[in-house]
């Protein structure tokens, strides 16, 4: 199973046909695993400090869980928008033209891009933002 799932983004020089891509994180496996994993570390957290919740509570907990990593996954966007830009000018012949858009397409991936390395971090910043709200 693959655990990571990008959004390549492609633009070709009108030129000499030089190719750039973009690359975007998309939602896989591995998110959705670490989603879980928060809910039930934050679903402990909660039947330790008051009366025992139900078993089915971990399902909105979980949909909580899965709102703030696309939370964390906007603002990390917003982050990286200076570093995912397409270039002004071509890197294999150098003409000035803008290049065109080619399309996209998801491609799944056994290894992170750093672009999900940096939602994972802002996963677990907001993770920690929220265990620290949890009074006890």
């Amino acid at each position: 199973m693959d655990r990571f799932c990008h959004i390549f983004e492609v633009h070709t020089c009108p030129k000499c046909r030089h190719v750039h891509q973009l690359v975007a994180p998309a939602v896989a496996g591995f998110f959705a695993a670490a989603a879980a994993v928060a809910s039930f570390a934050i679903y402990f957290r909660l039947c330790f400090w008051s009366e025992p919740l139900p078993w089915y509570y971990l399902f909105s907990i979980y949909a909580g869980e899965l709102l703030t990593l696309w939370i964390a996954g906007q603002s990390a966007s917003v982050l990286m928008t200076p570093f995912q830009r397409i270039p002004a000018s071509c890197p294999g012949c150098g003409t000035h033209e803008r290049p065109f858009f080619a399309g996209r397409y998801f491609k799944p991936s056994e290894r992170p891009h750093w672009t999900d390395k940096v939602i994972l971090a802002a996963f677990i910043v907001a993770n920690v933002g929220l265990w620290l709200l949890i009074p006890g």
